[in-house]
């Protein structure tokens, strides 16, 4: 359905055993659509490279704040590595799980925002960046006010 429908990916949370991703892979391979898994809190690195050396179409939705969080790094090694497996990724601000990891709007965290949306536009990447709303609205904003503050941030970081 997703490839007749012109979809490049369908995204799906990491599965819990490797077997189900070097099954998934082989249908994405036979119908050339990326299986764009997403990580939590999983050590992801290493399952997104066992799933790429699984299948060609098993690719990566890297959450840039999860990775942050958990990994207590910035994700943009690992993109600029596999860009080619990545579809697309979910953006949001998170602080480093050394400092908390929580959830932040954009540009209080440690999530390299900035210089992912840029490596993306820069090196022409086929790279969709998805925003992920995540933090608690502040008091006196909406959800819609704050979401265009996330959109703002992401335009400003690609014009400068």
């Amino acid at each position: 359905m997703a490839r007749d429908l012109g979809a490049r990916a369908v995204s799906a949370e990491l599965p819990e055993t490797r077997s189900d991703t070097k099954r998934i892979g082989a249908f994405a391979d036979k119908h050339k659509i990326f299986m764009a898994y997403h990580h939590h809190a999983q050590p992801a690195a290493a399952i997104y490279e066992a799933a790429f050396a699984e299948a060609r179409y098993n690719g990566a939705n890297v959450d840039i704040g999860n990775w942050t969080a958990t990994q207590n790094e910035s994700p943009l090694p690992f993109i600029t590595k596999h860009h080619d497996r990545m579809p697309h990724i979910h953006v949001k601000d998170r602080r480093l799980g050394t400092k908390g990891g929580e959830n932040t709007p954009f540009g209080q965290g440690d999530t390299a925002i900035r210089p992912i949306l840029q490596a993306i536009r820069d090196n022409k990447w086929n790279i969709r960046p998805i925003i992920e709303f995540e933090y608690k609205v502040p008091e006196g904003s909406t959800r819609v006010a704050e979401i265009k503050k996330c959109l703002d941030y992401c335009r400003e970081a690609l014009t400068s």
